[in-house]
């Protein structure tokens, strides 16, 4: 009787050894494990899972548990769910699995803590974890007894976020015509296999707006910078053409300048920081001074040219509007007196429009473009037939025909204080053609 216990013993022993040999298994994970889960679904790299069959196994699944041992939320697959991955080895076969050969997203439970974390940051709570696999038969629920180290454990540490050290003050106004410089101090602790670029975006805040909302609207007008920077200081050249021209710009006023920085990683993802604060830093607020260059030049000769229409485009806005320029610019011009002639080919000539003005109290201030971005460029601008001297409307706008084209000359007289004395400069663009039709123009800029 003892005899037959002790053979019935060994066989149960020989079975268990048997069964405890059907598959080996070893988890590692890639050090330091990335917090954000994206990286876990997508790069190969982070998780290895090394397999080697002692028989032949059919349909197996791979069951894995991510599990914060601090607070004991855990993330884990739906083993049933029929998305889950499914594997077939031969006896004697060895093959290594990675992370998106494993993870299907329908597959896995998260509880809230997880899920909320992962919303808002994208990235897996603080905290002590392990990393566990199990592998499933094809009924999915029996487990195959394993040999070698089925579970790896990591830790978790969030980032700080970025500090900005300069400029935040904005009662020292920064000065356009000298470099401004951008300095701030990384994601700490500095990580490991990452090398972090920033995004510096740096926009204009309009008059009663508060920053964080200049920042988030991100509005085109109002943006002066916004790049990736590989390093944690950068530094605006001096006039700055966006920064210059918000700084001047009239209407909506621009009464401060906001900047922030965000950590990314090499994929531009932004690196989960304390807070939620995904990776951005507090908000800089800073004032500029901004006086425009001047282009002033008052010894060149005067200059005239037909701005608008281009030569031989189809204008279809009534009245069209002709547009010349002259130049170049100079404070000490003191008055314009233009003619325009408009010739309807084939059909004679319109009433000629002339007008005298006056800028002997300032061209910019005459032309209402004090503070207005590109006020110098825009002065040297006219239409000339927009009013009569009489300051009604030039008559000629009544007599414009579609389908016909037209012939148009300026002639003008400038007069421009030189050496402290006033002197009369005749100018005149030669004769430009454009049709008045339906079709839009080749050039439509100051449409």
């Amino acid at each position: 009787m003892r005899k037959n216990i002790i053979t019935i013993t060994l066989l149960f022993v020989s079975a268990v050894l048997t069964i405890a040999q059907d598959m080996n298994i070893d988890v590692s994970l890639r050090r330091p494990v990335p917090i954000a889960l994206a990286v876990w679904r997508l790069d190969p790299s982070v998780v290895t899972i090394r397999l080697t069959a002692q028989r032949d196994i059919n349909n197996f699944v791979l069951a894995f548990e991510v599990r914060n041992n601090t607070t004991g939320q855990s993330a884990r697959t739906r083993n049933e769910h029929p998305c889950m991955p499914v594997f077939s080895m031969r006896r004697g076969e060895t093959r290594i699995i990675n992370g998106p050969a494993l993870i299907c997203n329908n597959a896995i439970d998260a509880s809230d803590e997880l899920q909320r974390s992962i919303a808002n940051a994208g990235a897996i709570p603080e905290g002590d974890y392990s990393f566990c696999v199990r592998v499933l038969e094809s009924d999915r629920r029996t487990q195959l007894t394993t040999t070698g180290r089925d579970c790896d454990y990591f830790n978790v540490v969030w980032f700080e976020q970025p500090q900005l050290i300069r400029p935040i003050d904005p009662t020292i106004a920064e000065n356009c015509q000298n470099a401004i410089i951008f300095n701030w101090v990384g994601v700490t602790p500095v990580p490991i296999g990452i090398v972090p670029q920033y995004r510096l975006r740096i926009v204009g805040v309009v008059e009663g707006q508060e920053p964080r909302v200049a920042l988030e609207a991100g509005t085109p007008s109002e943006v002066v910078f916004d790049q990736v920077i590989p390093t944690t200081s950068y530094t605006l050249p001096p006039n700055y053409p966006q920064l210059v021209d918000l700084a001047n710009r009239a209407s909506p006023r621009i009464t401060r300048f906001a900047w922030q920085v965000q950590a990314l990683d090499d994929r531009r993802v932004f690196i989960p920081t304390r807070g939620n604060t995904q990776g951005k830093s507090d908000i800089g607020v800073f004032t500029a001074n901004c006086t425009r260059p001047s282009s002033a030049d008052c010894m060149s000769p005067m200059t005239l040219s037909a701005f608008f229409p281009s030569a031989n485009d189809t204008i279809p806005w009534m009245p069209p509007h002709l547009i010349v320029q002259w130049g170049p610019y100079c404070p000490q011009v003191k008055e314009f007196n233009y003619t325009l002639d408009v010739t309807e080919v084939g059909a004679g000539a319109l009433p000629s429009n002339s007008r005298t003005l006056n800028w002997r109290s300032g061209i910019i201030e005459a032309q209402g473009l004090r503070g207005q971005p590109n006020a110098e460029e825009r002065a040297r601008l006219l239409i000339t037939n927009w009013r009569n001297d009489a300051g009604g409307v030039a008559s000629m706008n009544s007599q414009w025909r579609r389908g016909s084209s037209y012939e148009w000359r300026v002639s003008a007289s400038i007069t421009r204080e030189e050496s402290g004395s006033d002197r009369i400069r005749s100018v005149s663009t030669p004769t430009n053609r454009f049709a008045f039709g339906l079709r839009m123009p080749n050039n439509p800029e100051p449409s």
